[in-house]
């Protein structure tokens, strides 16, 4: 156990709903797309089995998605491995 003595919020300067886990993922493009290798964003909203996402976290993966990343609310390792592959 860990004991953290005065702990009080603070900011990341990350925006409202940014997700908890996010990176970039590797992605070989097609024949078509001269062969290249790019960075896919992949980002992660960790719940609990019971935790809801706030609307600002939807919107914010939402966002990722729209603009051709990946993103999800993960509740396991399965989970987060299902979006990444």
């Amino acid at each position: 156990r860990v004991l953290i003595h005065d702990a009080r919020p603070f900011s990341t300067g990350l925006p409202p709903g940014f997700s908890d886990t996010f990176g970039l993922l590797p992605v070989v493009i097609t024949q078509d797309m001269v062969g290249q290798n790019i960075g896919q964003f992949v980002a992660g909203e960790v719940k609990a089995a019971k935790g809801r996402a706030t609307e600002q976290q939807k919107n914010f993966l939402a966002a990722i998605i729209n603009n051709g990343g990946r993103a999800d609310v993960w509740r396991s390792v399965a989970e987060a491995l299902k979006t990444i592959s």
